[in-house]
């Protein structure tokens, strides 16, 4: 495995606003409308966001429209977990033909993620975010062997 992660080359460094929202998730007071306007410079996080907060896991009554809504509604540390998720996957950009189809996993790892969180908050509240990055990262080493073995 040792020699797969050296073969997969220099890992690119996460782009600078992922790197901006996961910092600022990280501070003790975030200031939701600081966050939700860096998120928003970003249409690809902000639809899967926004596809978050109105999936069935949050059974809203009303579809959530905003970026500010949709963080005040999933929690920082949940947008921490998705940008550093979305990140990642971006980071091993798909190729024609590839047996691994870019998409599909990263649905797959949503759905872990949510029902890893779901599955974590009946026990513990204070360990739910945790749940949800081990369930989006769980998968990750398949994106190294799409990289260095991609005829595998």
């Amino acid at each position: 495995m040792k020699s797969h992660v050296i073969t997969a080359g220099a890992i690119p460094v996460l782009p600078d606003l992922a790197d901006q929202v996961i910092r600022m998730a990280l501070e003790d007071e975030v200031p939701i409308p600081k966050i939700a306007g860096l998120i928003e410079k970003d249409q690809a996080l902000t639809a899967h966001l926004l596809s978050l907060a109105n999936s069935s896991y949050y059974k809203r009554s009303r579809t959530v429209s905003t970026v500010r809504d949709a963080v005040v509604l999933i929690g920082t540390d949940a947008v921490r977990t998705l940008t550093l998720g979305m990140s990642v996957v971006d980071l091993f950009p798909s190729r024609k033909n590839a047996p691994l189809d870019h998409t599909d996993f990263w649905r797959h790892s949503m759905a872990c993620a949510l029902f890893s969180q779901a599955m974590m908050e009946s026990v513990s509240q204070g360990l739910s975010a945790r749940a949800f990055c081990a369930g989006l990262l769980h998968d990750i080493g398949k994106m190294v062997l799409d990289r260095t073995e991609p005829d595998a």
